[in-house]
């Protein structure tokens, strides 16, 4: 018996015109049983577990029409940090 399993791909954002190219680029590749995860850590006091500012809520709209064209699961995930 053969056995799948999906993958999960994390894709760390730091909001730069970098990370829009990187995640453009794994956007292009990933299949449609993977799950593809865009993090952001933010400064710590910058925000509360749960709520997202209004910069970050843009910034994930600005990457929703990139990822709109992709066929896999897509899940957007804050934290509040240092991200070293």
């Amino acid at each position: 018996m053969t056995t799948t399993t999906s993958k999960t791909i994390l894709c760390p954002v730091d909001f730069s015109p970098s990370s829009f190219i990187v995640l453009k680029y794994i956007t292009e590749r990933y299949a449609q049983d993977e799950e593809l995860i865009v993090w952001h850590i933010d400064n710590p006091g910058s925000g509360e577990h749960g709520t997202l500012s209004e910069e970050q809520l843009y910034q994930f709209y600005q990457y929703a029409d990139v990822l709109s064209k992709s066929a896999g699961r897509i899940r957007f995930a804050v934290e509040y940090g240092t991200p070293a």
